[in-house]
C-alpha cells in the first residue's frame, strides 16, 4: 500500500504525509499505517506492528487501527488513545500471547506542535530542515521512547506518556516498523538506524524519502523480505500562495501603488472592460472584496 496526504493549512505552512506499507509476500500483514484528519484541523498519523504474519496478526492490526482512530476522533491525547484502545480490544476477547507495537502522533498545522506516544514501537527519526538552517547545524535525531507494547497484560492501565516536539517549516518526521531497521544482509547484520540518520537520506525532498528508504533496504537485504515493512514521512512544508483571482468588471478593487497622483495607495477604483488584460493581476481573494483583491503592475491611467 502506497499513499500520500496533503493537509489543508490555515497559516504559512501545510502538513503533508507519504507512506508505504508492504507485507511479507504471500503472508497476511501485521503492519499498518493510518492518517486521520481531526475535527479541529489537526492531523494524526499512526503506525503499528502486530506480531506475526498470519491471519491473527492481520486481524489484531485491523481492530487496533480502528480503535485508535476512534479514540483520536474523540480528541484524546496520544497516550490516552493507546490506553483506551488497548482496554477496548482486551475487553472483546483474550489476546493470549498476541501483542502489538504502535506509535501515535497528533500535529497542529499552525504551530507545528507534535504530541506523540509510543507503545514499544521503534523510535521515530526527527529530520530538521537543512535549507533554512546554518550549514553543519541541525542533525537528525531519534525521539525519546515511550511505554510498553500493547498486550492484555497492561489493559486498564495508562502507561504511555504523551510527549511533545515541534516541527518548524521544512522539518520532517520519519516513522517506521522494525521490518526496516531489522532487515539483514547476507551476513546477518541488521540495516539499523544509521541510514535513517545519514545525510544522504534526510537531504532528499520529503516526497522522495519513502521510496529511497525502501530502495536502500531492498539493496541491503536482497531477496524475499523476512518481515512486514512500513514507513511514514510527515513534513511541515511552506504553504503555496493562493492563485490570483480576477475581479469582475465594475467591481471595486484596491490599487496597491499609485497609477497616477489621484490614485493613491489603497484608493478604490472600478475595473473597466478589458482591465485584466491591460493591467497585470496580483494578490488573491474574492471578486468584489476590496480588502482582498488588488491590481498590481498597473501601467498608465486607471479609469474611475
Amino acid at each position: 500500500m502506497i499513499g500520500a496526504h496533503a493537509h489543508p493549512g490555515a497559516g504559512p505552512a501545510q502538513l503533508r504525509a507519504w507512506w508505504r506499507c508492504e507485507p511479507v509476500p504471500g503472508c497476511a500483514g501485521g503492519d499498518w499505517v493510518d492518517v486521520v484528519a481531526l475535527p479541529r484541523g489537526a492531523l494524526a498519523v499512526t503506525i503499528g506492528d502486530a506480531a506475526g504474519h498470519d491471519g491473527q496478526a492481520r486481524a489484531l492490526a485491523a481492530v487496533l487501527r480502528s480503535a485508535i482512530r476512534r479514540e483520536l476522533l474523540r480528541g484524546l491525547d496520544p497516550g490516552d488513545v493507546l490506553a483506551r484502545a488497548l482496554t477496548e480490544i482486551a475487553a472483546l476477547s483474550d489476546m493470549g500471547e498476541m501483542f502489538a507495537t504502535a506509535f501515535v502522533a497528533v500535529v497542529d498545522p499552525i504551530t507545528g506542535r507534535v504530541r506523540y506516544a509510543s507503545a514499544g514501537h521503534p523510535a521515530p527519526v526527527f529530520m530538521p530542515d537543512e535549507d533554512g538552517r546554518a550549514k553543519g547545524c541541525g542533525s537528525a535525531q531519534v525521539l525519546p521512547g515511550g511505554g510498553p507494547v500493547l498486550s492484555d497484560l497492561f489493559a486498564g492501565r495508562n502507561l504511555w506518556p504523551t510527549r511533545s516536539t515541534t516541527l518548524a517549516v521544512g522539518d520532517r518526521l520519519a516513522l517506521f516498523t522494525d521490518g526496516i531497521t531489522e532487515a539483514r544482509d547476507q551476513h546477518g547484520t541488521q540495516f539499523g538506524m544509521s541510514p535513517l540518520l545519514a545525510h544522504r537520506l534526510r537531504a532528499l525532498p520529503p516526497e522522495q524519502i519513502v521510496p529511497a528508504l525502501f530502495a536502500e533496504v531492498g539493496a541491503y537485504s536482497p531477496g524475499r523480505p523476512r518481515d512486514d515493512q512500513a514507513v511514514i514521512v510527515l513534513a511541515r512544508v511552506a504553504a503555496r500562495p493562493a492563485r490570483p483571482t480576477a475581479p469582475a468588471v465594475g467591481h471595486a478593487v484596491v490599487v496597491p501603488g499609485p497609477a497616477r497622483p489621484a490614485a493613491r495607495r489603497g484608493a478604490q477604483v472600478f475595473v473597466p472592460a478589458g482591465a485584466t488584460r491591460r493591467y497585470g493581476m496580483g494578490g488573491g481573494g474574492t471578486p468584489g472584496d476590496p480588502g482582498l483583491v488588488a491590481l498590481t503592475n498597473v501601467h498608465g491611467t486607471v479609469p474611475r
